[in-house]
């Protein structure tokens, strides 16, 4: 049995979570009581994100390759840009949802991301 846990398995999170976001916002429900869900969902999906980056982390320094490492990286660019679609998206529909936070943080971590990958080409 392979108990490893991969990247890809963060984006299967990832997409239930940004998923659950996505409904809340959808809900048309302006209640105090929604909007702290909505706050509560983005947070977790902030932590993901920064948990992701770090189990990225040590992914990396454990590859025995420069090629294993960008790859590490690789991919979490892309996990990143793939919750900076659905927050650009939602955020389009609804632009007072108050996303703008989570999509920086999303921005800031992919460029972290994108920088390590490139110095590892």
């Amino acid at each position: 049995m392979n108990q490893s846990v991969s990247l890809e398995d963060f984006e299967e999170t990832n997409k239930l979570e940004v998923g659950k976001l996505i409904q809340l916002a959808d809900s048309g429900d302006d209640s105090e009581e929604s909007r702290r869900r909505f706050t509560a969902q983005a947070a977790s999906i902030k932590g993901l994100c920064r948990t992701t980056y770090q189990c990225s982390a040590i992914m990396a320094r454990k590859a025995e390759t420069l090629e294993e490492t960008a790859g590490v990286w690789k991919k979490m660019v892309a996990f990143c840009d793939s919750i900076i679609l659905s927050l650009r998206d939602l955020a389009n529909r609804h632009p007072n949802c108050g996303s703008k936070h989570l999509y920086d943080f999303a921005l800031d971590t992919r460029n972290a991301a994108a920088r390590r990958m490139e110095l590892h080409l």
